[in-house]
């Protein structure tokens, strides 16, 4: 579910302290952390699989940004008592079972498609947590996030509609 330029953020997100965060932020860092791992999932899928190659960059790039996202979060979910998923949820991992079944550009539009739709609940999930965060530390990683999902849905819905 997610895309971003994630540089500066490193510096202040290094050694978050005891934060202040509520349940809301919470809740929200353990869903947006396992959208976070689902995308990554199904995008190492497509890098193997996509016929496209602006698809296969376009995985890379979910991989790599999704990852750098999950190091940031991680000291929050730390502090919290949170520990991350690690495995996807049932529907996306129902979802790439339906995938590792398809090659070519059915592959290509089906994970596209599934791109654009997880991306538009993730900025739907950000954005609002951009607005309520109560954790002023975790609230940069939190924009810096909703920045990513915004990126990598405009990468998606290009995509989408040379397919």
């Amino acid at each position: 579910m997610c895309c971003l330029a994630l540089g500066s953020a490193v510096l202040l997100v290094s050694h978050p302290a005891r934060a202040q965060a509520d349940q809301q932020d919470k809740d929200f860092l353990k869903t947006a952390s396992q959208a976070n791992v689902d995308e990554i999932k199904m995008a190492e899928l497509a890098e193997k699989r996509a016929a496209d190659p602006d698809v296969r960059g376009f995985a890379r790039l979910m991989v790599k940004d999704h990852e750098t996202l999950g190091d940031k979060v991680a000291p929050f979910a730390s502090n919290w008592d949170l520990t991350p998923p690690t495995t996807m949820d049932a529907d996306h991992q129902e979802e790439w079972n339906k995938l590792d079944k398809m090659r070519g550009k059915d592959f290509d539009k089906r994970f596209i498609d599934d791109m654009v739709k997880d991306h538009e609940q993730a900025y739907d999930l950000f954005h609002k947590e951009v607005l309520d965060t109560h954790d002023q530390q975790f609230k940069p990683v939190v924009e810096e996030g909703q920045s990513m999902v915004v990126a990598h849905l405009n990468m998606a819905k290009s995509l989408q509609s040379k397919l």
